[in-house]
Protein backbone atom coordinates (compact mmCIF):
# COMPACT_ATOMS: atom_id res chain seq x y z
CA UNK A 1 0.00 0.00 0.00
CA UNK A 2 1.18 3.51 -0.79
CA UNK A 3 -0.23 7.00 -0.95
CA UNK A 4 -1.26 6.35 -4.58
CA UNK A 5 -3.08 3.07 -4.00
CA UNK A 6 -2.89 -0.56 -2.96
CA UNK A 7 -2.85 -4.18 -4.10
CA UNK A 8 -4.29 -7.06 -2.07
CA UNK A 9 -4.68 -10.78 -2.50
CA UNK A 10 -6.58 -12.85 0.06
CA UNK A 11 -8.71 -15.94 0.47
CA UNK A 12 -12.34 -15.06 1.10
CA UNK A 13 -14.89 -17.81 1.71
CA UNK A 14 -12.34 -20.34 0.50
CA UNK A 15 -11.72 -18.62 -2.84
CA UNK A 16 -8.84 -16.36 -3.93
CA UNK A 17 -9.71 -12.70 -4.33
CA UNK A 18 -7.52 -9.92 -5.75
CA UNK A 19 -7.94 -6.18 -5.83
CA UNK A 20 -5.84 -3.20 -6.76
CA UNK A 21 -6.78 0.44 -6.73
CA UNK A 22 -4.99 3.60 -7.86
CA UNK A 23 -6.34 6.59 -5.97
CA UNK A 24 -4.65 9.06 -8.32
CA UNK A 25 -6.29 7.80 -11.51
CA UNK A 26 -9.44 6.27 -9.94
CA UNK A 27 -8.73 3.01 -11.70
CA UNK A 28 -8.24 -0.53 -10.62
CA UNK A 29 -9.13 -4.15 -10.88
CA UNK A 30 -11.07 -6.62 -8.76
CA UNK A 31 -11.31 -10.37 -9.27
CA UNK A 32 -12.45 -13.48 -7.49
CA UNK A 33 -12.10 -17.19 -8.15
CA UNK A 34 -15.21 -19.29 -8.59
CA UNK A 35 -15.08 -23.03 -7.97
CA UNK A 36 -11.27 -22.85 -7.92
CA UNK A 37 -11.47 -22.76 -11.71
CA UNK A 38 -12.81 -19.45 -13.06
CA UNK A 39 -11.48 -15.95 -12.43
CA UNK A 40 -14.19 -13.32 -12.72
CA UNK A 41 -12.62 -9.89 -13.02
CA UNK A 42 -13.59 -6.25 -13.62
CA UNK A 43 -10.99 -3.65 -14.54
CA UNK A 44 -11.19 0.03 -15.39
CA UNK A 45 -11.94 3.53 -14.20
CA UNK A 46 -14.61 3.97 -11.54
CA UNK A 47 -15.66 6.21 -8.68
CA UNK A 48 -14.46 3.55 -6.24
CA UNK A 49 -13.35 -0.07 -6.00
CA UNK A 50 -16.88 -0.84 -4.83
CA UNK A 51 -18.19 -0.31 -8.37
CA UNK A 52 -15.78 -2.93 -9.70
CA UNK A 53 -16.77 -5.31 -6.90
CA UNK A 54 -20.43 -4.79 -7.79
CA UNK A 55 -19.73 -5.60 -11.45
CA UNK A 56 -18.08 -8.89 -10.46
CA UNK A 57 -20.97 -9.68 -8.11
CA UNK A 58 -23.36 -9.51 -11.08
CA UNK A 59 -21.94 -12.83 -12.35
CA UNK A 60 -23.79 -15.72 -10.73
CA UNK A 61 -21.21 -18.25 -9.46
CA UNK A 62 -23.73 -21.08 -9.89
CA UNK A 63 -23.98 -20.34 -13.62
CA UNK A 64 -20.22 -20.82 -13.94
CA UNK A 65 -20.10 -24.02 -11.90
CA UNK A 66 -22.94 -25.41 -14.00
CA UNK A 67 -20.62 -25.19 -17.02
CA UNK A 68 -18.33 -27.87 -15.58
CA UNK A 69 -21.01 -30.24 -14.31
Amino acid sequence: ESAEGYERTATVDGQMQTESWNRTSNSGKFGRMVANRFMVEAEGNADSIDQLKAAVAEIDPDDLTDLVD
